[in-house]
């Protein structure tokens, strides 16, 4: 008999929790399959073992026909549960290897889903950088005006944005800067 199919872990899929579970399936299966096969070994060796029985009873005389009868029998319905035996290891090898395939292709595609979700969040991510670099220029564009010339002796100039504004004013409109109380004398 072949090893049991066991499909490869690879590491893309490694980090999903669900990894465990085809682990613990495919131990489960080589347990099952191990003991199958222990089973079909005994049974083969008693079945041997009551064969030469049943062939050294065939010489012996002072054993009824019936003895010899019933112990063909048990041979021959020990030998059917052997055929069985390997029938049903055969079905269940069929029925583990489509389980472990149809885990693995949903590890898979759950993978693919999420490398498709994170490529996406990375554009999006990008796009949202473009946008706020677009207004934070549309921004610092708007918010500073070029130096105005010196409008007369009640005008003063904003140390931060270099608006010109009244004497009085003591907030600049433009960048809210503090430019200072004005005290009249």
């Amino acid at each position: 008999m072949n090893a049991p199919y066991d499909p490869k872990v690879t590491y893309d899929i490694e980090k999903n929790p669900l990894v465990s579970y085809l682990k613990i399936f495919q131990n489960q299966h080589k347990i099952i399959t191990i003991l199958y096969r222990g089973l079909i070994f005994s049974f083969g060796g008693f079945i041997t073992l009551l064969s030469l029985l049943v062939f050294s009873i065939f010489d012996n005389d002072l054993i009824p026909i019936w003895g010899t009868v019933s112990l063909v029998v048990i041979d021959a319905l020990l030998l059917l549960g052997v055929v069985k035996a390997f029938q049903e290891l055969k079905r269940y090898r069929k029925r583990s290897i489509g389980v472990l395939e149809q885990v693995y292709d949903y590890l898979k595609n759950d993978l693919m889903r999420l490398e498709k979700i994170k490529s996406e969040h990375a554009i999006i991510s990008e796009t949202h950088k473009k946008i706020q670099n677009k207004i934070l220029s549309f921004s610092s564009k708007s918010k500073k005006p070029g130096i105005e010339d010196y409008q007369g002796w009640d005008n003063k100039v904003c140390p931060k944005c270099h608006t010109s504004v009244e004497m009085m004013i003591e907030v600049c409109p433009q960048c809210h800067h503090s430019l200072g109380t004005h005290y009249a004398s």
